[in-house]
């Protein structure tokens, strides 16, 4: 059964500074600088593909799969960016279907709508009911 290590979210004004970041597994966490050397590759990537002129209505990078994990990626149109890690076994489809739950169930009704949170990157997400969510649908999805 495939599992989570790690779920990052961003906003592309502060790629460097995630809003919110949970560790699950904590015996397969990854190495801070892995993480986040990964993060960067991938939007390294995703610049590249724009350079070559791939659509911007591609999918950019949505997965990169190595021995010991896999990192399922999804950047939503308003700059939020989604970067679950899991173990290899899990699809690519899957991990996708689990970020947009994650994205429409999770951060727009509990983040985006909330009219205190300040959007754009400027500061990390602290909602319990969001952070239960987001368990909620890991746990629903035989993640965690």
């Amino acid at each position: 059964m495939p599992r989570t290590f790690e779920l990052h979210i961003f906003h592309r004004s502060k790629p460097q500074d995630p809003i919110f970041t949970r560790f699950f597994n904590r015996q397969a966490r990854l190495a801070d600088y892995d993480a986040e050397n990964i993060i960067r590759a991938v939007t390294t990537a995703e610049v590249c593909l724009g350079d070559f002129g791939v659509s911007d209505d591609a999918a950019g990078v949505r997965a990169v799969t190595t021995d010991d994990y896999k990192l399922h990626n999804m950047e939503t149109a308003t700059g939020y960016r989604f970067v679950l890690f899991t173990d290899p076994t899990l699809s690519t489809d899957a991990g996708q279907q689990v970020l947009q739950h994650i994205y429409a169930r999770a951060f727009v009704e509990l983040v985006a709508k909330d009219p205190d949170f300040r959007h754009g990157g400027a500061a990390p997400i602290r909602s319990k009911a969001f952070e239960d969510e987001v368990h909620s649908i890991l746990s629903s999805s035989k993640l965690v």
